[in-house]
């Protein structure tokens, strides 16, 4: 069942996750949410941006109705991936792993797994959730750049606090700074399989011709766009309108 804010303590929960696994998902490898090869390998993601035609957002990335769109946009993404191969994470070969995102972070912070559907996770996902949700988050992220170290790249302090699979690059810059709590952009990083060629390099085209058919929300409420870790897909478009 989901998370019932009066009867379970978030700590007891969190550990029992992570002890648990992910029972019948064993199918597809969660380690890699764990592994920063999301962030940092050449992966498709998506940026988004609550209210882009507004100087100032009177939305949240955390609202409800944003994070339903999110969501959405992600799934039918994720499905057009799979439709050209162009994914992975999981033994078969006919699935692939959901997103690294906000999404992903909230499915397991209310007790479902990867494979909850965007229409359950928003049932769950109820106006104490997502105050609850918003306070650890803030209190994650505070104890992230308390615990940073330049040095040694790596949290050499308390990060307690924070949900399973979280990592920074999920908040923008301004987010838990003096408590805020308004977050206006957020990530998706997608588990992506490329092609190699005959001379072993990775190629994207198979990714680059349906990269208009990626969904990006609404437009209005919230936008989203697509590129690669290391802007590839930018670059092809460059040269294509270079060429033309």
């Amino acid at each position: 069942g989901f998370v019932n804010l009066e009867d379970r303590d978030f700590e007891d929960r969190r550990r029992a996750l992570n002890e648990a696994g992910d029972g019948d998902e064993s199918s597809c490898d969660t380690d890699w949410y764990d592994s920063w090869d999301a962030v940092y390998d050449n992966n498709v993601f998506a940026m988004w941006k609550v209210q882009p035609d507004e100087e100032s957002a009177t939305k949240n990335i955390l609202d409800k109705d944003v994070l339903s769109q999110i969501c959405d946009a992600e799934t039918k993404s994720l499905d057009l991936l799979k439709e050209i191969d162009g994914c992975g994470g999981c033994s078969d070969v006919a699935e692939c792993l959901p997103p690294h995102s906000l999404t992903l972070v909230l499915r397991y912070y209310v007790g479902g797994g990867y494979e909850m559907t965007c229409s359950d996770l928003m049932e769950a996902y109820t106006t104490d959730i997502q105050q609850d949700f918003t306070d650890t988050l803030v209190t994650c992220t505070q104890q992230m750049k308390d615990s940073w170290d330049p040095v040694t790249e790596a949290f050499i302090g308390d990060t307690s606090a924070c949900p399973q699979y979280f990592v920074p690059h999920l908040v923008d810059v301004g987010f838990a700074v003096n408590g805020n709590t308004s977050l206006r952009y957020t990530a998706s990083y997608f588990n992506t399989k490329y092609v190699v060629n005959d001379d072993g390099d990775l190629e994207l085209d198979h990714i680059y011709e349906q990269w208009e058919s990626f969904d990006g929300a609404d437009g209005i409420t919230v936008v989203g766009v697509y590129d690669t870790n290391v802007e590839t897909l930018t670059t092809k478009l460059v040269d294509a309108l270079t060429i033309a």
